[in-house]
């Protein structure tokens, strides 16, 4: 779930996964910064952050 979209979720460890930095402006440059979602994240670690 997307961090700005879904306050509540913010804090709950079982939502989210740890990128380094790079990594992280490196998916939100490919897929934006709204309306994320665990298909593009397993598509970006799949296929681009290897």
């Amino acid at each position: 779930m997307n961090y700005a979209e879904h306050r509540d979720r913010r804090v709950d460890v079982t939502n989210g996964v740890t990128l380094c930095k790079t990594c992280h402006d490196h998916f939100h440059r490919l897929y934006g910064r709204r309306n994320n979602n665990e298909v593009q994240l397993s598509e970006f670690i799949r296929e681009v952050a290897v």
